[in-house]
């Protein structure tokens, strides 16, 4: 766009001097000329005075008629825009020197309104210049308006300072805060900033969340409100220590109360924030919920207790059984190998013509064979069920629970098993036949039920290709009531049996609800070179 005047003018001052001059050599008077060369001289040395107070000062400056052409310009602002005194008088100010299109489609309509009078004055004004190079500086306006004799605005007096690099820190700490922001309110742990008496300041949205409260709720707090009872003491005690500088910081691992009344475990780290004479102004401090941590510290030692007492248990259980066969060993063959013994002795001892004691001493032997054979059948029976390596698991558990109920006619077991089981491999059948017998021992002995129901079946994993054999156990008995133990020998057996074989036991009994196992065991796949014959 071209400026408004194409050539400068010459600025008012010089114009006046050379009139003042003109008249004084038109004038008959010596003494009227040398006055008014007097007042041209006098004129030129205030102009050059004011010139040299405007160079002087560190604001830009700059001076506008009512069509916006410079009249007046410090040597700041030419030092700011690299040009000349002279390149810039006359020019016009909205043009050439602010950047385009928004020096004539913003500011200068702004400029004209308020020049005929359409809109108030602004003392304050801020907006970007355009120097010689084609770099961008924007200044802060401080305005002054020139009036006539009738109060219009003929034009202005601009005093500015370049705050550019205040513009680009002020944009550098916008940012800067909006990343902490962001990182502060979008933190997966908790953020709390205390006064030094442990009132809540400010506090993250993972804190509130973790505690159920709103930053309102928590704002202007005592943070040990907030505190489990039992560790409030410490853990202010410590902070005290930390506000007094005897402590650079400290961890604490303590527990929250949340809203709802639960506990929830935390790892808390806190930190002084010093002030410039280095006196403690906020604590800030670092917090990690580590109740999913705690919860499973508790059960490993939970179940590190209760598989030592399995562990010795197991031990107990094997001297007893033990015992058992060294007793039926000692009691039951050792009897009846006496037995043939003495009759093979007096058979050895008896005459030949009497064939009959004889005969009677032989059929004592096979009947004493006979009940050897009886007593090893039982204990090898009780030491593992032979129909599960002669029929397999789904006839065995039907032998095992029809001979459940002529034992207890008075509760009623039914068994689903909806398809065949096909082959299991070696370690499933008698882990599911040992689960059920022990289930089916503890409804007898402790549920007082009417019913319980038995399903076994076959079923596939969604998603995979991996299959396992689905056990379900549930009785309507008395259930287990709240609180009571689930940990007896006999469900740890059950659990330590499916563990093992790399499955899943679940357990589930409330009051009067009975009680429901269910155990997923899965089935191994057939080796490749089986398939391939």
């Amino acid at each position: 766009m071209k400026d408004q005047a194409a050539e400068p003018k010459e600025p008012r001052t010089e114009q006046l001097l050379r009139r003042l001059a003109a008249v004084g050599k038109r004038s008959a008077s010596a003494e009227i000329e040398q006055l008014l060369w007097d007042c041209a001289d006098a004129l030129r040395r205030e102009t050059d005075k004011s010139q040299r107070i405007l160079d002087s000062v560190d604001t830009v400056v700059v001076g506008l008629d009512r069509q916006g052409r410079i009249t007046l310009v410090n040597q700041r602002l030419c030092e700011l825009l690299g040009y000349q005194e002279r390149e810039l008088l006359g020019r016009s100010w909205f043009s050439r020197f602010l950047p385009q299109p928004e020096g004539m489609d913003i500011v200068y309509p702004v400029f004209q309104r308020i020049m005929a009078g359409r809109l108030a004055v602004a003392d304050y004004f801020e907006n970007e210049i355009r120097t010689r190079s084609g770099k961008r500086r924007m200044i802060a306006w401080r305005n002054s308006y020139f009036r006539d004799e009738r109060g219009a605005i003929i034009g202005t007096l601009s005093a500015g300072d370049d705050i550019t690099e205040r513009r680009s820190a002020e944009l550098a700490l916008r940012e800067s805060e909006e990343r902490f922001r962001a990182i502060f309110d979008h933190s997966v742990i908790g953020i709390v900033m205390t006064d030094t008496a442990g009132r809540l300041l400010v506090t993250n949205g993972f804190f509130q969340a973790m505690l159920g409260y709103s930053a309102q709720e928590l704002s202007g707090k005592l943070f040990t409100e907030f505190t489990h009872p039992e560790d409030a003491v410490a853990d202010l005690a410590m902070q005290q220590q930390v506000v007094a500088g005897k402590r650079s910081h400290y961890r604490i691992e303590k527990r929250y109360v949340h809203k709802s009344g639960q506990t929830i475990w935390a790892h808390r780290h806190v930190s002084p924030i010093h002030d410039a004479d280095g006196k403690v102004k906020f604590i800030i401090a670092v917090v990690e919920d580590v109740s999913k941590r705690k919860l499973a510290e508790e059960r490993t030692k939970k179940l590190l207790v209760e598989n030592r007492r399995l562990t010795q248990r197991l031990f107990q259980v094997q001297e007893e059984e033990r015992k058992r066969i060294s007793r039926e060993l000692h009691d039951e063959l050792g009897q009846w190998l006496s037995a043939v013994q003495a009759n093979a002795q007096s058979m050895i001892g008896a005459e030949v013509e009497n064939p009959e004691k004889t005969r009677e001493s032989a059929r004592a032997i096979i009947e004493c064979v006979a009940e050897a054979q009886r007593g090893v059948r039982h204990m090898v029976s009780h030491l593992r069920p032979a129909l599960l390596d002669e029929l397999g698991l789904e006839d065995s558990v039907h032998e095992l629970v029809a001979q459940f109920r002529n034992y207890h006619p008075e509760l009623e077991c039914r068994l689903s098993i909806p398809q065949p089981l096909g082959d299991l491999g070696p370690s499933i059948p008698i882990t599911a036949y040992r689960v059920i017998q022990e289930a089916l021992t503890n409804v007898f002995r402790y549920a007082n039920a009417r019913h319980v129901d038995i399903e076994l079946a076959r079923r596939c994993e969604t998603g995979t290709d991996q299959e396992t054999l689905r056990l379900s156990i549930q009785d309507d008995g008395c259930g287990m009531p709240e609180g009571a133990s689930y940990s007896g020998l006999g469900l740890l057996g059950m659990r330590e049996r499916v563990v093992a074989s790399g499955g899943v036991y679940q357990l589930y009994g409330a009051k009067g609800a009975g009680v429901r196992i269910d155990v997923d065991l899965p089935i191994p796949r057939q080796p490749e070179e089986e398939l391939s014959e």
